[in-house]
């Protein structure tokens, strides 16, 4: 049997570090967002979220994108505050890196990549390597 799995996007996590608890951000942002961990870990609050459109989450870079951006800009004083008090801001684009399949090519608009310098978001990209049974239908383990 040849298996075949496609390089793809799956996903956009961001990714906030803060020296104080970032409940209040998950709070306001409830229904928004999937919140993969909210914890204190090493002596720092780290916060992990997935954006969620029409109720799922989202498989489609620009669209998760612009979502998280969107969502930013609108935010209230007091979640900015909390924004730019975090000590780490990444959009982190996750990748399966396939097996045996084509180079995948996509891109970020200017429009975005200039918003998220606005808003003080780093840029990451990370590429799993093919984990076979171990994954979901996401490429999540």
């Amino acid at each position: 049997m040849h298996l075949s799995v496609p390089t793809s996007f799956l996903n956009l996590d961001l990714e906030l570090k803060s020296a104080t608890s970032l409940d209040a951000f998950v709070q306001h942002l409830a229904g928004e967002v999937f919140v993969l961990i909210n914890e204190k870990v090493g002596g720092q609050y780290f916060l992990g979220l997935e954006p969620i459109i029409d109720g799922a989450l989202c498989s489609n870079l620009e669209n998760c994108t612009r979502y998280f951006i969107d969502l930013l800009n609108i935010l209230p004083a007091e979640m900015l505050a909390v924004w730019y008090n975090c000590t780490s801001r990444i959009f982190d684009f996750g990748f399966d890196g396939g097996l045996e399949s084509l180079p995948l090519s996509t891109m970020l608009s200017t429009k975005s990549l200039r918003e998220m310098a606005q808003l003080g978001v780093d840029m990451k990209i990370t590429i799993y390597s093919f984990r076979g049974a171990e994954r979901d239908l996401r490429g999540n383990l």
